[in-house]
């Protein structure tokens, strides 16, 4: 599995946001850093196939992402509006059936396996959910999805330490599946436990390299 940016950049308005840049992303687990306002959803939503650059272009496996359906199916992005409004009066048993009829991949025994570890209750509606249980319920469906290439957009919003502990040590389980795995956090700290490469938008750039330990 490979994920690569070819000559891909951002520009909103006249603000270029990423420059240019070119580089390749393989099997593994990627910590994504930056500044608010960097562009890191947006580096995300292009890989994803939801959004095209401004230049260049994103390719998953040789084949370009963008308008690309057999490609955007071998990705999972996740972010925190994840849940449809309308979705907001179910609970997650409804919630997460409704979710397996268009992602094939998602195995709900196990997300609700998942849900009581984190002590989420089942049946009470997600509007009535405090922030961390909405986060968890989110979050689980990383966790119980099998596609090649998992997106995590910001999805600790307000999970409490040992969720987050919790979380990540799940996450780490995934990492046998072969796949790609990129969490944009601020917790650089935390998944530091985790990752294997990092990803830093700064300067405009995207630089990739090993992780070798929180400075």
């Amino acid at each position: 599995m490979r994920i690569e940016l070819i000559d891909f950049g951002f520009k909103i308005k006249k603000n270029e946001l990423i420059e240019t840049t070119n580089l390749s992303i393989d099997s593994g687990i990627y910590g994504l850093f930056g500044a608010n306002g960097t562009g890191k959803s947006l580096l995300l939503k292009a890989i994803s196939g939801d959004i095209v650059s401004t230049f260049g272009y994103v390719k998953v496996d040789n084949e370009l992402v963008y308008e690309n359906t057999s490609k955007m199916l071998k990705v999972l992005y996740l972010n925190e509006q994840f849940i449809l409004l309308r979705q907001v009066f179910d609970n997650p048993m409804k919630y997460y059936e409704n979710i397996s009829k268009y992602i094939k991949e998602f195995d709900v025994d196990l997300a609700i396996k998942y849900l009581n570890d984190f002590e989420v209750p089942l049946k009470q509606s997600i509007d009535k959910m405090s922030l961390g249980q909405k986060a968890c319920v989110i979050g689980v469906i990383g966790l119980a999805t099998k596609r090649e290439i998992i997106l995590l957009d910001g999805i600790y919003h307000g999970m409490d330490y040992h969720v987050r502990k919790k979380y990540n040590q799940l996450l780490l389980t995934k990492k046998d599946d072969g796949g790609i795995i990129i969490v944009s956090t601020e917790l650089k700290k935390e998944i530091s436990v985790i990752i294997d490469y990092e990803l830093n938008i700064k300067d405009k750039k995207i630089e990739l390299k090993k992780f070798e330990g929180e400075e």
